[in-house]
């Protein structure tokens, strides 16, 4: 009888221990984390992007963030940030010009969770411009339209330049004397040649002699139009007659550039 009272109560405590052993498994397994994280891109991309862009995000968890990470075109960037604000720098001058890519920015969780954010498609363009701003702009008759050259990554150094702008006259007038205000991308160490002559505004910089050539982006003048008629004009400089020159005098060659008309419309 004592045996039998003892096998039971054995019995008993082992079935009491499985059961304890399965309800602590029950609670690892209840407290293990399986949910993803969620990311949204907040930055408002362009369609066409260069230079270096920030990529900032958005991103929540109910346990906590461990990093997010860029990815483009599908490989990992190795381009990452671990701490609030979660911003992204990507470096765009190493991709072709006029390339297509995707991009993608990656959470993970402390738990190793991972989640994407939707897919952005744009395109790469590091293109040397110069660009008239603003592109559309819209005046009253003997009103005046300010228009900047702006001269966007040029990445060969040079000592001068010279251009021609052209425009409808019958629609603006432009002073060669009054309209034009130097930029800051020689350096203001330039001597400058200004000219209009039958609608075309002919420009001349060059450093003075001892300062050092310069390249990269900045504002290289500003040009001041009068509206004279009603109707729309384009400014434009014309591709054919740029020229770079050297601190030698030497006329050199810079490769392929962009170009990006204005509209100024003269409203009565």
């Amino acid at each position: 009888m004592k045996k039998n009272i003892l096998y039971l109560f054995t019995r008993f405590a082992e079935l009491c221990a499985l059961l304890l052993f399965m309800g602590c498994e029950e609670l690892i397994e209840l407290s293990v984390d399986l949910t993803p994280p969620t990311i949204l891109i907040i930055t408002e991309l362009s369609d066409i992007v260069s230079d270096t862009v920030i990529i900032t995000v958005m991103v929540n968890d109910d346990i906590g963030i461990d990093k997010v990470e860029l990815w483009v075109d599908g490989v990992n960037t190795n381009i990452i940030d671990d701490t609030e604000p979660y911003s992204l720098e990507w470096n765009t001058t190493t991709y072709e010009d006029n390339s297509s890519h995707i991009l993608v920015v990656r959470v993970y969780d402390t738990s190793g969770n991972t989640a994407d954010s939707d897919p952005i498609s744009l395109t790469v363009n590091n293109m040397p411009s110069f660009n008239l701003e603003p592109s559309f702009q819209s005046v009253g008759i003997e009103s005046e339209a300010s228009l900047s050259i702006e001269l966007q990554r040029l990445k060969e150094p040079i000592f001068g330049i010279t251009m021609q702008v052209n425009y409808d006259s019958s629609i603006l007038s432009f002073n060669d004397s009054t309209g034009f205000i130097a930029g800051e991308f020689f350096d203001n160490q330039e001597i400058v040649f200004v000219n209009e002559e039958a609608s075309t505004i002919y420009m001349g910089f060059s450093i003075q002699q001892g300062g050092n050539e310069v390249s990269g982006s900045g504002t290289l003048c500003t040009l001041i139009f009068i509206g004279e008629s009603a109707g729309t004009s384009e400014i434009a400089i014309s591709l054919s007659n740029i020229h770079y020159f050297d601190s030698n005098g030497n006329e050199i060659s810079i490769g392929d550039f962009e170009l990006v008309p204005a509209i100024i419309t003269v409203i009565s």
